[in-house]
């Protein structure tokens, strides 16, 4: 039966630290497949580097193969769920996002964020065997300078920098993958998707985003389109359609549980909304999940 999903923070033996490195073997290795393989929301950031080994990774409610060279970058509030494979060899890297915001210039944080914006990005994408082993060398040194005893005030600056060399690194293959010209549309794009990834729910329409970003709807318009090929409102209900999504996927909330969540007067408001998107109604969705 499935369960809400959990939502998961970010928490460390290491009390200073908002960032972690781990095998995915130790991590399978801590009694917690439990967890692991029911859907949980993230708090915080995860880069999953595959070295070696095959299998399934499941991001929201789609189920991704991996391989050799494959490299997974979750975002803050994606849902996810491993399928433990103890024979695999790969890095977890965990940070949150006062991590970045601390200790990274604007323009930093924003190049940082850039790969887990999963409005932009597929979260999965396949690096050549030269590309891997550069990510790979960077996650040792990380994984080495994490774990080692001494912990002076040179560690932090050593792990930040490495992370932001790795950061840095993913985004120029995922340049390379999927070419885009950087603008400064892209801030404004990005503050208007963190604002919908908030309040979907509360609101889908688009001058109350308008009002809250204090952007026209005609510049916002041009923005979403020169970036996703969409009106601002098609990017609300899409992301609008994911949260449902979520919900029908990962939980046994009734319908009518979920519309009111999701902030609809009437269940049958919900069902004509999702149906008119994606053709198929709630129901039919989460049937053809099983």
């Amino acid at each position: 039966m499935k369960e809400e999903i959990i939502d998961i923070e970010f928490k460390n033996k290491k009390e200073n630290y908002s960032f972690e490195i781990m095998t995915l073997q130790s991590l399978f290795q801590r009694n917690l497949n439990h967890l692991l393989s029911d859907p949980h929301r993230l708090g915080f950031y995860i880069i999953l580097i595959i070295e070696n080994g095959n299998g399934t990774h499941t991001i929201d409610f789609n189920e991704y193969e991996y391989s050799n060279g494959t490299v997974f970058t979750i975002g803050k509030n994606q849902v996810q769920k491993y399928t433990v494979n103890e024979n695999l060899k790969a890095y977890q890297i965990l940070f949150t996002q006062d991590f970045i915001i601390k200790y990274y210039d604007e323009k930093q944080v924003f190049n940082s964020q850039l790969i887990f914006n999963d409005a932009i990005y597929s979260p999965k994408f396949q690096l050549t065997e030269s590309q891997i082993t550069e990510i790979i060398d960077i996650a040792q040194n990380l994984d080495f300078e994490y774990h080692n005893t001494i912990d002076d005030e040179y560690k932090s600056p050593i792990l930040r920098s490495g992370l932001h060399v790795l950061l840095m690194k993913l985004e120029r293959f995922k340049q390379q993958l999927v070419p885009r010209e950087m603008n400064a549309d892209f801030s404004d794009f990005f503050r208007f998707k963190s604002l919908v990834d908030e309040k979907c729910f509360a609101t889908r329409n688009v001058t109350d985003y308008c009002n809250e970003l204090n952007i026209n709807q005609k510049r916002l318009n041009l923005i979403t389109k020169s970036i996703l090929n969409k009106t601002a409102k098609e990017f609300i209900d899409d992301r609008t359609i994911l949260e449902i999504k979520r919900l029908l996927s990962n939980t046994n909330s009734p319908i009518k549980e979920i519309a009111y969540r999701a902030g609809f007067d009437e269940p049958t408001n919900l069902v004509k909304y999702f149906k008119n998107i994606t053709n198929q109604s709630p129901s039919d969705f989460r049937s053809s999940l099983k």
